[in-house]
């Protein structure tokens, strides 16, 4: 693999989940909003040409189908705060009782040439708490329809990337590795609606689990793969 050369600008997110609380009940089907405090624990400066990506998950289960693009709008400077909504999470699903939900937050940054260094994105980045659910139960975590698929994974030369398109826009794929650096781009044009698959040689990375982001237009899709 090539040697890359990135920028020092460094960051390390803290996040807390302000509401739902321990105290809320969530209903089945019902749309929730999701309240975060963003701390920049690191010493670069979280600018305004960066994107927060968030997602969701219950206990140790990430729903990527729920991967929603937070624009930043202030620059946060170390050491300083904001706060974000995330609006129209729903859960759906299996048995109700208590559930242990999850925030999770990525910082990208795709509109200049540097990258952003997270030093802590496995840890910091995510906020849970358990409440009550109330209703049949959840299965799933609906925020938009927009999803993608990878196979095979873990991939060793060709990862596949399966999504379906709801309207004819521009797309484009982004591979990021652990620490948020963009390690690869696709651009697929503008392409019609319908099922769509990308192959993407990876032969060049080295092992271990990296982020892609698939971008279609206004819609985003989010998941993990692995390179062995």
């Amino acid at each position: 693999m090539a040697t890359l050369v990135y920028s020092q600008r460094v960051v390390d997110i803290g996040i807390n989940m302000t509401s739902p609380t321990t105290s809320t009940t969530l209903r089945t089907g019902k749309p929730f909003s999701v309240n975060l405090t963003v701390t920049n624990n690191g010493p670069g400066v979280i600018k305004t040409t960066d994107t927060f990506v968030y997602f969701m998950g219950v206990g140790t289960t990430i729903y990527t189908q729920t991967a929603t693009r937070v624009p930043i709008t202030a620059n946060i400077p170390s050491g300083g705060t904001a706060n974000y909504t995330v609006n129209n999470m729903t859960l759906t699903g299996a048995s109700g009782g208590q559930v242990t939900l999850c925030s999770y937050l990525i910082l990208y940054n795709g509109t200049t040439p540097d990258s952003v260094y997270d030093m802590n994105i496995d840890g910091n980045n995510r906020s849970c708490v358990t409440m009550n659910f109330s209703g049949a139960g959840i299965g799933a975590i609906a925020a938009n329809k927009f999803t993608s698929n990878a196979y095979p994974n873990p991939a060793s030369s060709i990862l596949n990337i399966e999504f379906v398109a709801t309207n004819n826009s521009s797309s484009s794929i982004e591979i990021y590795d652990m620490q948020g650096r963009t390690v690869q781009t696709i651009n697929n044009g503008v392409i019609e609606a319908g099922l769509q698959t990308v192959a993407i040689d990876v032969a060049n990375l080295s092992k271990g689990v990296y982020f892609y982001k698939v971008i279609n237009g206004a819609e985003i899709s989010m998941n993990k793969f692995i390179v062995e």
